[in-house]
């Protein structure tokens, strides 16, 4: 939210400040132009009307500073009360702003819940397929019986994706769960890369 009365102030405020700043270079000049004046007098170079004259010049620019001082001590005050006015203004600018920021917070949670129950029943389908193998080996092993044969001791087994592989032997992009740490990381606004459009 942009204080326009406060940018005002501070504005003629920078404009006092580097004005007195200008001021206080050009005092040191006519300083060092004072004494060279008084060099030049004392050697005869220049009469004592040209001493008096530089000497008026640094008059006025020291008492132009001091006016300048004083008028920047009340455009500060005016500054801090425009500052107190302000506050309550900013905290319910603030407040608007979180209150919106939890609106759209509070909308995204059945979202993501959603994908993550839908993730659930994905996770359970792919599981009800694994768990098939066991027919089919016991198909087979009904059959061999059947025939006198002997019955396969382990049975074929399926190349099934881990769920999650807290040891590192899978690829976390190559499981179908995710682990905790990964998804506080995702909360904290670190996407892993393998999700696409975030680093790790």
């Amino acid at each position: 939210m942009k204080n326009e009365k406060l940018s005002k102030v501070n504005e003629r405020l920078n404009e006092l400040e580097s004005r007195k700043d200008n001021l206080q270079s050009e005092v040191k000049e006519i300083l060092q132009a004072v004494e060279d004046s008084i060099q030049a007098y004392a050697m005869g170079e220049v009469d004592e009307a040209t001493v008096q004259k530089a000497k008026s010049i640094l008059e006025a620019k020291t008492k132009e500073i001091g006016e300048l001082e004083e008028m920047i001590q009340r455009v500060r005050a005016v500054r801090e009360s425009v500052v107190i006015e302000s506050i309550p203004f900013i905290k319910t600018d603030r407040e608007k702003k979180v209150e919106a920021i939890q609106k759209r917070y509070d909308s995204k949670i059945p979202e993501v819940i959603a994908a993550r129950n839908e993730l659930l029943k994905k996770q359970y389908e792919l599981g009800q397929i694994a768990r098939e193998v066991s027919s089919a080996n016991n198909e087979f092993n009904a059959v061999m019986i059947e025939l006198g044969e002997s019955p396969s001791l382990y049975g074929a087994t399926l190349n099934e994706s881990k769920v999650f592989s807290p040891q590192g032997f899978t690829n976390e992009s190559d499981c179908i769960g995710v682990l905790e740490n990964v998804q506080k990381q995702a909360y904290s606004g670190n996407l892993p890369q393998w999700v696409g459009g975030g680093s790790k």
